[in-house]
């Protein structure tokens, strides 16, 4: 009897599961991702432990729900984890980037209010470190899913060559 490592019988777990449990699942990925890359922001430009007040609270709070829309309209849910490529990066950069515009906006908007104000390092902190969350983690999924996969194929890679539409077509269907 073959007994299966934890990250492949994870990876085979996660296969199988339905499509909109994996989406949701990547959902609250993400939402939990912003908000740390709210806090990892404010505590990177500040220098030390943050520990937010109310109202930067909210605005952690708010970030994915600026962001969610926006990663729905860019399609970052749509895709199919196992078949990610590395166009998927342009769209988490533009996703991101709205995102983290967005939220700029608010949080700048919200300085008028009598808030506290935000730094102005944080909006661009937030945005890197949300894309690398956002986009390490899709690229780390697809790296867990096709751990089972990857072994099964291992040293028996193919070499097209010399072919325009037909060999793009091929190298699709493999």
């Amino acid at each position: 009897m073959i007994r299966l490592r934890v990250p492949d019988r994870l990876s085979s777990y996660l296969v199988l599961m339905g499509r909109p449990t994996k989406q949701g699942l990547m959902l609250l990925a993400d939402a939990l991702m912003l908000v740390f890359a709210v806090w990892a922001a404010y505590a990177a430009r500040l220098g030390e432990w943050f520990v937010p007040n109310r109202s930067q609270v909210l605005l952690m709070v708010i970030a994915p729900l600026l962001a969610m829309p926006v990663f729905l309209k860019m399609g970052l849910y749509r895709s199919v984890i196992r078949y990610l490529g590395e166009q998927a990066l342009w769209s988490v950069f533009k996703g991101m980037s709205l995102a983290a515009l967005l939220w700029t906006v608010l949080a700048f908007m919200t300085q008028m209010t009598g808030w506290e104000g935000v730094p102005r390092a944080v909006p661009f902190l937030y945005w890197l470190i949300g894309f690398a969350l956002v986009a390490g983690s899709r690229f780390g999924a697809r790296w867990l899913l096709w751990l089972p996969t990857r072994s099964r194929f291992s040293g028996k890679q193919v070499l097209i060559y010399g072919a325009g539409d037909a060999g793009r077509q091929l190298a699709e269907s493999l």
